[in-house]
Order: structure tokens, then C-alpha cells, then sequence
């Protein structure tokens, strides 16, 4: 789980659930079509972004979403976003 100003995330299986950190009430779903997606960080614009097992996604809303990058993400000590390797 993440939380952002106003809005929180959080996965569970292949969903990205947002919902609101006043009351807790859900306010949409994201439906990744794959098993093992994972919060990344929630961003200035009230969306979140998503790693999913092939990709890091932003999502702003239950249906717009747009891939970063192919691959595993991570951020450095000087929260630049990096492109993992292996």
C-alpha cells in the first residue's frame, strides 16, 4: 500500500484499488490482466504507478493507463527511477 495526498493504493492479486485516505471509501479499480502486480508509488497527479511482472505502469484512473518502461523499476537514494538489470 501506498498513500498519496489525497488518494491510497493498494494491490491484491492482478488489481490496483484506489481509495480515498479521508474515509476510506474505494473510488475505482484497475484491472493489470496480470497475476503478481505490485504498488510502486503514488504520483503528483493523484495516480499511481504499478509494477506488474513485464512492466512499470502509470495509472491515473480505472481506464487510463500508459507503460513506462518494459521491466523491473526501482529508485535510487536520490529517488531518481532506475531500470533494473540483472
Amino acid at each position: 500500500m501506498v498513500l498519496g495526498e489525497q488518494n491510497g493504493f493498494a494491490t491484491r492479486g492482478k488489481l490496483l484499488i484506489a481509495f480515498s485516505i479521508a474515509d476510506g471509501r474505494e473510488m475505482w479499480r484497475w484491472d493489470a490482466h496480470a497475476p503478481g502486480t505490485e504498488v510502486f508509488a503514488a504520483i503528483a497527479n493523484g495516480g499511481c504507478m504499478v509494477q506488474t511482472p513485464t512492466a512499470l505502469v502509470e495509472v491515473d484512473n480505472a481506464t487510463e493507463a500508459k507503460e513506462i518502461f518494459k521491466g523491473k523499476a526501482m529508485v535510487d537514494w536520490r529517488c531518481q527511477l532506475l531500470r533494473k538489470t540483472n
